[in-house]
C-alpha cells in the first residue's frame, strides 16, 4: 500500500502554481510526492484549441490526443488548461465563460505549468460565482481544510 496522500485544495491560480513549484523542488530533492488536485475557477480568456505553438507538444495535444485547451484567468494569474474532458451536459466553452477546473498541475519540459483536468465545468449561468469563489478560497486557506 502506498503512503501517498490525495487531496483537492481550493487555490487562486498564482498560489496553485507557487505550491506546485515548491512541491516539484521537494520531489527533486527526494521527498515523496503528494498527489494534490487543485480546484481553481476563472474566466476563459483564450481558446487555443485550434492553434499551434512551440509548446503544443507539452501543453496539450500530445498529452492525451485531444485538442481542447484554454487559458483561464482568475485575477491572480493565467494558466493553461489542457485536454478538457466534456460531459453531455457541458455546453461548448467560449471566451468569457466562467469555469471550474479540478485536476493536477503539471510542469512542461519548458518549465511552464498547466492543469490537466479531471473535472471541467462551465459555471457561467450562475451569477456572482467569481465573487463568492474568492471568499471560499480565503476561508479554505484560513482554516486549512481540504475538500
Amino acid at each position: 500500500m502506498s503512503n501517498k496522500s490525495v487531496s483537492v485544495k481550493k487555490y487562486f491560480i498564482a498560489d496553485a502554481i507557487r505550491a506546485s513549484k515548491k512541491a516539484y523542488d521537494k520531489v527533486k530533492q527526494g521527498a515523496a510526492q503528494d498527489l494534490t488536485f487543485v480546484w481553481v475557477q476563472g474566466f476563459v480568456v483564450e481558446d487555443r484549441s485550434n492553434t499551434r505553438d512551440k509548446h503544443e507538444r507539452t501543453t496539450a495535444a500530445c498529452l492525451c490526443g485531444r485538442k481542447k485547451r484554454y487559458l483561464i484567468d482568475d485575477g491572480s494569474q493565467v494558466i493553461h488548461v489542457a485536454c478538457a474532458v466534456w460531459s453531455p451536459e457541458t455546453k461548448a466553452v467560449t471566451i468569457g465563460d466562467y469555469v471550474m477546473v479540478i485536476g493536477s498541475i503539471n510542469r512542461s519540459s519548458y518549465g511552464s505549468y498547466y492543469i490537466e483536468p479531471d473535472n471541467f465545468i462551465t459555471l457561467s449561468p450562475e451569477l456572482q460565482r467569481d465573487v463568492t469563489w474568492w471568499l471560499e478560497v480565503i476561508a479554505a486557506q484560513r482554516t486549512g481544510i481540504d475538500t
